[in-house]
């Protein structure tokens, strides 16, 4: 079954992957967030929503697939599960404002929240992969994919609380989800060749 999981998990992190990079197209650009794809009257709305469902499907796919080789790295992704869910049904408003800078909403703060605690948890689970793996393949990908991600995921960090909204904010973003993308490609991946 864990072959099963990981061959949805490829699939899925691909096809959400390609849905949320055709559903940013028409929006704000590069200077704006990601979720900005997703507002009310957004082009591609639409698609950025099931962009988000199916990346829900494989970070679930992920953490099955994870369970044998890397059980505490499965365990945090599956509670980053939920946390997508919540990022998919709670829509910010027009260019999604953001404290310290702007004024956001009640629904800006839920989706907002719910999407960085969902990445932070994927980086943990890659930080715990990269640590405790028992497959060493999976503990190799995950310290590269580490230590070419957490620079970008803190200077994202850096660019939502020091800089706000603009280029340097929506590019870290982009390189950063790609990175924790990458990794779920990656872990499911190397799942296909395990037995079962």
């Amino acid at each position: 079954m864990a072959r099963v999981w990981a061959a949805i998990g490829v699939c899925a992190s691909l096809l959400g992957t390609l849905d949320l990079a055709f559903a940013t197209r028409g929006g704000p650009g590069i200077t704006g967030y990601v979720s900005e794809s997703g507002v009310a009257g957004a082009p591609h709305a639409l698609a950025y929503r099931l962009a988000l469902l199916i990346l829900v499907v494989a970070t679930g796919a992920a953490a099955l697939t994870l369970r044998g080789p890397a059980r505490l790295a499965a365990s945090v992704l599956g509670i980053a599960v939920p946390f997508l869910l919540v990022s998919s049904a709670a829509r910010c408003s027009a260019g999604c404002p953001l404290p310290p800078f702007q004024r956001p909403t009640a629904g800006d703060l839920l989706h907002a929240g719910a999407s960085i605690v969902a990445v932070g948890l994927c980086a943990l689970a890659m930080l715990a992969a990269a640590w405790r793996s028992v497959d060493r393949w999976v503990r190799a990908v995950s310290r590269w994919l580490a230590v070419v991600t957490f620079p970008v995921l803190t200077a994202m960090a850096v660019g939502l609380l020091a800089i706000g909204h603009g280029v340097f904010t929506g590019v870290v973003e982009r390189v950063a989800l790609l990175g924790c993308l990458g990794w779920l490609v990656a872990v499911c991946a190397l799942g296909l060749r395990r037995p079962g």
